[in-house]
């Protein structure tokens, strides 16, 4: 999952305070697991990789439903199982997607193996269910955590058929920008807009704005997933950006079909070949984007996403002081 403040330089008192709050409950939820405490922190892994300033965790994911949920109605206490659930299903899609990509130097399957990489995702995700039900610990209304599992499942479905789009296109060279926004939107749009549509319904929201913040939420996700594609490619050939494992990001798409005749050409031939991607290609291929205009493309189309999630956030028709605060909060 793509945290809209991934690229923080020193996050504020409020994320850490938040944070500290929502891995309280976090662990409150690891207690009714049976098993050492090995077990545990295990689970806890890939959870704590959202790592700030001195080593603490500062959990990004679930900032936007406690955030959200705090501008509407004033308090977060009730959200907090909410946002511990989103950070046990985040972490559980993150491990799923290490185990498929099998990309990342520091994955949980390097670590234990797949087998108990695997099992750790699987109670996860059982873990993200347990914590929704310690709403009822919060005094929430049932209808209300009905409407919460509904979302996290709804995400879920949709994150898992965005990602089966994703390995399909993995044996392809290129697709269309149609396609890369669609399978995005599927993955990184749809767990943003339930991070929104958590915070919304935990604030006792009605439908017509939990559904307006989820489509605040989903260009929002598109955005920060446009902004990371271009981040992987500044890594000035590291051998590790999305360009080493040829995936199909937007800036690529841009340069495929619009870069001069004789670029595309060689960029087709390295998306389509066998063979690993060697850095000096890598390099070539971040200049070649950087010369084709693909990178301010990117960004354009990023900005123009943000502009979306505005729009969307005043069709929800919030009072201008909560409007100003999520847009404080989540840098719009």
């Amino acid at each position: 999952m793509t945290g809209l403040l991934e690229h923080s330089k020193e996050p504020g008192a409020y994320l850490r305070g938040l944070s500290s709050l929502v891995f309280k409950e976090i662990e409150a939820t690891l207690e009714q697991i049976k098993g050492s405490r090995a077990w545990r922190r295990m689970l806890l892994e890939p959870i704590n990789a959202q790592k700030g300033s001195g080593g603490r965790a500062l959990l990004r994911r679930s900032f936007m439903t406690l955030s959200v949920c705090r501008s509407l109605c004033g308090r977060v206490e009730h959200a907090l199982p909410a946002g511990a659930a989103l950070e046990f299903f985040a972490a559980a899609l993150d491990v799923f997607d290490d185990l498929e990509d099998q990309d990342s130097g520091d994955a949980l399957w390097r670590k234990y193996g797949q087998a108990q990489a695997m099992n750790a995702a699987t109670a996860l995700l059982m873990l993200a269910q347990s914590a929704l039900v310690r709403l009822r610990v919060r005094g929430v209304d049932e209808l209300i955590i009905t409407r919460a599992m509904e979302a996290l499942a709804s995400a879920g479905t949709t994150a898992c058929t965005g990602q089966h789009r994703d390995l399909q296109y993995e044996s392809v060279p290129c697709i269309s920008e149609a396609q890369y926004f669609k399978m995005t939107g599927m993955k990184s749009g749809a767990l943003v807009e339930c991070a929104c549509r958590l915070g919304a319904v935990t604030a006792g929201s009605d439908d017509y704005t939990v559904e307006a913040l989820g489509l605040f939420g989903r260009n929002l996700g598109m955005a920060a997933q446009i902004t990371n594609d271009v981040g992987s490619i500044r890594l000035k050939g590291s051998g590790k950006s999305d360009i080493a494992r040829r995936k199909k990001i937007l800036p690529v798409i841009f340069a495929l079909g619009r870069a001069r005749p004789e670029e595309r050409g060689w960029l087709a031939g390295v998306y389509s070949a066998g063979n690993p991607v060697d850095v000096d290609t890598e390099q070539r291929v971040i200049q070649l984007l950087q010369r084709s205009g693909a990178v301010h493309y990117s960004l354009v189309r990023a900005e123009l996403f943000r502009q979306k999630a505005g729009r969307a956030l005043e069709k929800a028709r919030l009072p201008g002081p909560v409007n100003r605060k999520i847009r404080q909060d989540l840098g719009i």
